[in-house]
C-alpha cells in the first residue's frame, strides 16, 4: 500500500483528574478589611506584554486601606508582582488570621 492511499485515524481519551482539595477552596466574599487573604489573581491590571501574572494556584495576599473610593479603594499586593492590584481582579478564600507574637 503506498503511503498516498493510507489515512491514519488517532483517538485520544481524556481522563478527568479530580481538583486537589486547595482547589476546591469555597468562594468568599470580597475583603473589606485591611489584612492577609487567600486568593487567585484572575484579571490582572496593568501587566507587562509577555508577562502572565494570573494565578494558577491560591496564594496569600495583602489587603490595604488606599484612601480612594470604588475600585481604588483597595489596593492588593501579590508576592513578586510590583504594581498594587485592583481588589476586584481576584477570587477570594479565607482571610489569613493575624499572627499573635507571644512574649
Amino acid at each position: 500500500m503506498s503511503p498516498q492511499g493510507s489515512k491514519l485515524t488517532i483517538i485520544i481519551r481524556v481522563k478527568e483528574v479530580p481538583l486537589s482539595p486547595e482547589d476546591e477552596m469555597p468562594a468568599h466574599p470580597t475583603p473589606s478589611a485591611e489584612g492577609h487573604y487567600w486568593a487567585k489573581l484572575v484579571h490582572p491590571h496593568h501587566e507587562p506584554e509577555g508577562e502572565e501574572w494570573a494565578s494558577y494556584d491560591w496564594e496569600v495576599v495583602q489587603v490595604n486601606y488606599n484612601n480612594g473610593t470604588g475600585e481604588d479603594q483597595w489596593r492588593v499586593y501579590v508576592p513578586g508582582i510590583e504594581p498594587g492590584q485592583l481588589i476586584d481582579a481576584f477570587i477570594w478564600g479565607p482571610r489569613v488570621p493575624d499572627f499573635n507574637q507571644s512574649s
